[in-house]
């Protein structure tokens, strides 16, 4: 497909009292608001991970490498082709997760 030259933020959107909003500057507000929550939001498992984890996880890895099970097409290097591929087979104008 072609890739779309105009792409902008929704022209209504809903903020965080469910009240919503159609005027553009205030779009662009609430989604800047959004957007900085997201970035500082602290996931819930930050902190978890000690140094008893990493052992238990690198023992873990050491005794499948042990197995010596070999997936060539999972233990080589990522290509640009597979790279080219993955970004060709993206939904434009979607969220990636």
């Amino acid at each position: 497909g072609r890739m779309r030259k105009t792409v902008s933020p929704p022209p209504i959107v809903m903020d965080e009292e469910g009240k919503v909003e159609s005027d553009p500057i205030e779009v662009l507000r609430i989604w800047r608001r959004f957007s900085a929550e997201m970035a500082d939001s602290t996931p819930d498992e930050e902190g978890i991970y000690d140094d008893d984890f990493k052992k238990l996880t690198e023992s873990k890895l050491e005794e499948l490498r042990k197995l010596r099970i070999e997936q060539p097409h999972l233990d080589g290097p990522i290509t640009a082709e597979e790279v080219f591929q993955a970004i060709r087979r993206m939904k434009m104008g979607k969220a990636p997760g």
